[in-house]
């Protein structure tokens, strides 16, 4: 009886009758999602990420890393957007799985996905808020370290009060994020739309002014030889690269979040989907190329390699130009997740495996605002007393296992259900699913032993909160939802 509950699927065509009582709004465009998709992608991971990487694993041959990175990123893309046209329902992986496996790998693979884009956008908030911090330093302002560091995980027994401190930059930037969210999807896309035509335009000017001042000396050698170890320089080193650099591509998959927000969301979630990446993986491509021509890789390793890149085009203007731009450019990144965030939570609260005060509606915006506040707020506090450096390989582990899933789902569903409708489908079936799933297995050998321990513990605290509330709250039961 139990794993029969488990393992209780739900039809489309009950999810599709649900959905038109949610409440939501259908306000978002496809000029509007893929401002959204290229907002949310474009941020921490080509900002901060690429100098470290250049220097310590690829050399000059970062921008390979990006490319196949790109390719793992556009083929999990392709089945994400034949699965939102076959099932356009908000909650991204969550309301796939519930189709497809059933409600307990729902709810597991939809707290995974809540998980890494919630730990993400407290890691983007710390990012941002060392920009901010970076550019007020230029004008001699100084945030009190108190204020300024979140290091309360490595208090000194000897010296408790002045090792103590919190990221107050990052509190708040996360809460003015989540203030605006609640007001409406139409303010979420006018200050998306600012501020991704700002980051844009500075990450182009970059790459226009710098492309004339590359050296080519700094590309000698492209590829560096590897020094013995896999993984640091060489050809293992670009596949490490690539598994590192892949971060930089999250973000597409919260456009699944947004379809009971968007219009005509079988031709423009897939449609924004694959435009939002190209243009993604071509901005990453010129910007990591033109940084390793004008800094030499070994020099790169650097919080802010953009900057540092920019320094040496001896523009001291164009330089703060940048910072404000990473400054602004971070906004929409927050922005996105905290949107994703919440609607998978909405999503997973309407089918009562959470508490259902989390999916309900306010009648004058249409968004889901008690997940948005308790989704932002919790991120605001975790990004401002936790040094969250050692849960980024948590967070990459849960990203890869998540996209992972929605090939698997995609493969599985194209094969059992062939009549399904689908407005898009995934091209070269099913060589684009298993390419990507093969790229993800190289990404998961790297990962070491104590992050797949961490995987372990919240895949079993998951299970006891479904046995212990999900299961028994849960409307598919309760309410006896037609089943496959």
């Amino acid at each position: 009886m139990f794993l029969e509950r488990c393992f209780k699927c739900r039809k489309i065509e009950d999810m599709l009758v649900q959905m038109k009582h949610t409440g939501l709004k259908r306000s978002l465009g496809l000029f509007q999602l893929v401002i959204l998709g290229i907002g949310a992608i474009v941020g921490v991971g080509i900002l901060v990420l690429t100098g470290a990487v250049a220097s310590h694993n690829t050399g000059s041959a970062i921008v390979i890393s990006f490319a196949l990175s790109a390719v793992t990123a556009l083929c999990t893309g392709l089945c994400y957007a034949e699965l939102s046209a076959a099932i356009p329902i908000s909650g991204g992986i969550y309301n796939y799985m519930y189709v497809a496996v059933g409600e307990l790998a729902a709810w597991i693979f939809g707290m995974l996905s809540f998980l890494f884009l919630w730990l993400t956008i407290s890691v983007v908030s710390v990012g941002w808020s060392g920009y901010l911090q970076s550019y007020l330093v230029d004008y001699s302002l100084v945030i009190p370290h108190m204020f300024a560091h979140a290091n309360s995980l490595n208090i000194d027994r000897v010296d408790v009060i002045n090792s103590f401190g919190i990221d107050l930059p990052a509190f708040c930037i996360v809460a003015f994020i989540t203030i605006v969210s609640c007001l409406g999807t139409k303010s979420i896309s006018l200050i998306n739309t600012i501020s991704v035509f700002i980051k844009v335009s500075i990450l182009s000017s970059f790459i226009i002014f710098g492309i004339t001042k590359i050296n080519p000396l700094n590309f000698d050698p492209f590829i560096p030889e590897n020094t013995g170890t896999f993984g640091i320089f060489g050809l293992s080193g670009i596949i490490g690269g690539a598994s590192m650099v892949f971060m930089a591509y999250c973000g597409f998959d919260l456009l699944a979040s947004a379809t009971q927000e968007s219009k005509n969301p079988q031709r423009n979630i897939p449609l924004s989907i694959i435009i939002s990446l190209t243009l993604v993986a071509v901005i990453y491509i010129l910007v990591s190329g033109t940084m390793v021509g004008l800094v030499n890789y070994k020099l790169l390793d650097n919080p802010a390699p953009i900057a540092l890149a920019v320094d040496a085009l001896k523009m001291p203007i164009f330089s703060k130009l940048v910072k404000i731009g990473a400054i602004v450019g971070l906004i929409p990144v927050m922005i996105g997740l905290l949107f994703g965030v919440s609607r998978t939570l909405f999503s997973i609260a309407k089918d009562g495996l959470l508490p259902r005060f989390l999916s309900k509606v306010d009648a004058n915006t249409h968004v889901p605002i008690s997940s948005i506040l308790v989704s932002g707020s919790i991120a605001s506090v975790l990004g401002a007393i936790m040094p969250l450096k050692d849960l980024i390989g948590l967070i990459n582990i849960c990203a890869i296992v998540t996209y992972s899933s929605v090939c698997i789902v995609c493969l599985y569903l194209r094969y059992s259900q062939p009549g399904l409708h689908r407005d898009f489908k995934c091209p070269l079936m099913p060589f684009i699913p298993l390419c990507a799933l093969l790229s993800y297995a190289f990404m998961l050998y790297s990962f070491p032993a104590a992050t797949y321990k961490g995987l372990f513990l919240i895949i079993m605290t998951l299970l006891m909160i479904y046995i212990f509330y999900g299961i028994k709250h849960s409307t598919l039961h309760t309410k006896n939802i037609s089943s496959k």
